[in-house]
């Protein structure tokens, strides 16, 4: 079993080395991998980011690192790749393929093989979810609703002016020109008024004097 697994092994160092011209680190597929994301939830098609570490560190730099959503390549799909750098680390920004539905998924990360497949025991993986979209509110629709009948004029609001006057008169508006001709005859009736009552003060006044004036003549022909 050691020198079938010895084999293998010698055997994808063999091939990284062919296809790359450097060997892959055998700590590499020792299973002490890891996989996180940040943030570890969103909307469909908004960006995050998946980072792949190796660790212990040692002479790690410069791996190829592939990352699938859902499964391991091929079956899932291919996010990108990335490199490690120094710290035997590898971050790729990317983002749910295909605008998911809401749920939890497995975001994969594993070292990749000059074909693109994974190297065995490479693989790790963290879980991303999509959050649920939140559908349109209906406080806002029944707002929308409420505003459009109030300027179309149909369905007044209780206790407005508009609805007190369309009580005054039943199926219409009364007309600025009502109004006016009301306040207008009021005016010329209380003219009409004042004019009598000065007349008649006038001609009471006036009959005053010729009663006056016809006592004097009567006392100075006596």
């Amino acid at each position: 079993m050691r020198g079938t697994l010895g084999a293998a092994l010698g055997l994808l160092v063999l091939a990284g080395t062919l296809f790359t011209g450097r060997p892959l680190a055998a700590h590499a597929i020792g299973g002490l991998n890891t996989v996180t994301v940040s943030p570890t939830h969103g909307k469909a098609a908004v960006p995050f980011r998946v980072t792949y570490a190796i660790s212990p560190c040692t002479s790690a730099a410069g791996l190829s690192i592939g990352f699938s959503w859902g499964a391991l390549a091929p079956a899932g799909r291919v996010l990108g790749t990335a490199v490690t750098d120094s710290t035997c680390r590898a971050t790729l920004s990317t983002a749910p393929p295909a605008k998911p539905a809401a749920g939890t998924y497995r975001v994969f990360g594993y070292v990749a093989l000059p074909t693109g497949a994974p190297a065995p025991n490479t693989e790790a993986s963290a879980t991303y979810t999509v959050d649920v979209t939140p559908a349109p509110t209906t406080t806002a629709s029944a707002s929308a609703s409420a505003s459009s009948s109030d300027q179309s004029g149909a369905v007044p609001w209780p206790g407005s002016t508009q609805g007190a006057l369309t009580a005054l008169h039943p199926g219409s508006q009364p007309p600025w020109w009502t109004l006016g001709w009301s306040v207008g005859r009021a005016l010329v009736l209380a003219l009409s008024t004042l004019i009598v009552l000065a007349f008649l003060a006038v001609w009471l006044l006036r009959r005053r004097r010729l009663r006056a004036a016809a006592a004097v003549s009567k006392d100075k022909a006596a």
